[in-house]
């Protein structure tokens, strides 16, 4: 591209990328600066083609205020509602005014068992013939998953309790506000796993603890109060999650797979009068943590894990577990290189992609850190590079058509192109009110984000209004495309 006194001249392949992959992020429309272009800042040039089109401008959804941390996954359930998960609450939307409901079941507020809830995930997902919302969630102790049957209040515990299947214990002692706990048969955990204790005379040993494994068979807790040693009654132990980053997906099995640390537990709603909880179905290497997963053909979960040996993403090693639903163990793992992934999603019927964040790979730029790269079938390719070091979550990316939408720390991007003869690139085509890293999803020609807390950010969407600046029209252009 050349900026002359009078005129810009640039070609087809500028113009549908950007522009400028330097963005700025102060400015609106473009901006000139020396004899470029300084600043391209949410620019879409699709949605008139042939015009440098300014960026829609987010509206605060109806009764934003009552969403009290960015919402990780907004959830379409029909034409006229949909669902989030986010902060501490499970939130409903009615769709055909943008409006989160704040009355009766809604929004619902999760129950923590120590400290502050946090909504993580969620997806819907039948038993037997019967939908239903679960949604991923952790507190101080550990991880839980709960359902909402549309009708009741959701139960935040419902899984673990209905389905994980209590596991018998002989006998509980105690010494002071330590618990000691054999179990019947062999527990097979690990010390900091999460689990319940129910079913005891002596209510201060029930409840939901970390655990301190001594034994095959063995395990400690710290509880509130000293007890009555042994403890009485039918007493049994459902095991729970224990990773502070939970994510979860539908197989192509139609098994639903919950990551859980370098673990994968499985729910499967078509075995058992409320479905069947399998623990622990595959491992991945102890210093993993799963951040993702995505479906690809043939019959393959691609999981997506970042190593826990290093101290901040440049220190992290993150790679790719190819896992064919059925075997113990996973393919050959194909190594993404330094960094934290994030923001996986599935791409072009049968190709994945995620995005890594690591040590900035300009040095012209010290926060172009966000790579998006796609499986070419045998190895991840660097798609694009982003002028930002923010991972989407694990609900901040949306593919609509050949167009990958993502949100990185409250700006929208794009990358692709709705046109066939089109080749793909990189757009900044919006500004979220917020800076943080949430969930955004296209519903019925909206879109919808997160990228802060209350009326800064907790629920937006983007609806015909536009940023001020320029429309510049390639009637002028030299030379002229379609």
């Amino acid at each position: 591209m050349i900026i002359q006194s009078d005129k810009i001249i640039w070609d087809k392949t500028d113009w549908l990328a950007g522009l400028n992959p330097q963005y700025g992020s102060t400015s609106a429309g473009l901006q000139q600066a020396g004899g470029g272009l300084g600043s391209a800042n949410a620019f879409n040039p699709f949605r008139q083609l042939g015009y440098a089109s300014p960026g829609e401008v987010s509206q605060d959804m109806t009764n934003a205020s009552i969403v009290d941390g960015a919402l990780q996954r907004f959830i379409t359930y029909d034409n006229v509602n949909a669902f989030a998960i986010g902060g501490t609450k499970l939130h409903k939307i009615t769709l055909s005014t943008q409006a989160l409901i704040n009355t009766g079941n809604y929004p619902h507020s999760i129950t923590a068992h120590s400290g502050t809830a946090s909504g993580k995930d969620g997806l819907l997902y039948k038993i037997g013939t019967t939908t239903y919302l679960f949604y991923l969630w952790k507190d101080a102790i550990g991880g839980y998953i709960g359902r909402d049957d549309f009708s009741a209040a959701p139960d935040d515990d419902w899984l673990f309790e209905n389905a994980g299947g209590d596991l018998a214990i002989t006998s509980i002692t105690s010494a002071s506000t330590t618990a000691t706990v054999t179990t019947t048969a062999a527990h097979g955990m690990a010390t900091g796993d999460i689990v319940t204790i129910r079913g005891a005379d002596q209510s201060e040993y029930n409840g939901t603890y970390s655990i301190t494994v001594t034994g095959a068979s063995t395990f400690t807790y710290t509880f509130a109060s000293s007890g009555t040693s042994p403890a009485t009654g039918t007493i049994t132990y459902l095991q729970g999650l224990s990773s502070d980053t939970l994510v979860m997906i539908k197989g192509a099995d139609d098994i639903l797979y919950i990551g859980d640390g370098n673990k994968i537990h499985a729910f499967d709603g078509q075995t058992g009068d409320n479905g069947t909880f399998s623990y622990n179905v595959l491992d991945l290497p102890s210093d993993y943590t799963i951040t993702g997963f995505a479906r690809i053909r043939p019959y393959k979960l691609a999981i997506f894990a970042t190593s826990n040996y290093g101290t901040g993403s440049s220190g992290a090693q993150s790679t790719v577990f190819f896992w064919d639903y059925l075997s113990e163990t996973y393919d050959e793992p194909i190594e993404l290189g330094n960094g934290t992934v994030g923001g996986a999603f599935e791409y072009q019927n049968n190709t994945i992609g995620c995005f890594i964040s690591s040590a900035s790979i300009d040095r012209g730029y010290a926060s172009r850190s966000l790579q998006l790269l796609i499986w070419d079938g045998v190895r991840f390719v660097q798609a694009s590079t982003i002028l930002s070091s923010a991972l989407p979550v694990v609900g901040g990316v949306d593919v609509l058509g050949d167009v990958i939408y993502f949100n990185s720390g409250g700006t929208i991007y794009t990358y692709g192109s709705p046109f066939e003869e089109i080749e793909s690139g990189l757009n900044k085509i919006a500004n979220a009110q917020g800076s943080t890293s949430g969930a955004f999803k296209n519903i019925g020609g909206i879109q919808y984000c997160s990228s802060g807390t209350t009326t800064a950010g907790g629920a937006e969407y983007y609806n015909g209004k536009y940023e001020d600046g320029a429309n510049a029209s390639s009637v002028m252009a030299y030379p002229q495309f379609p």
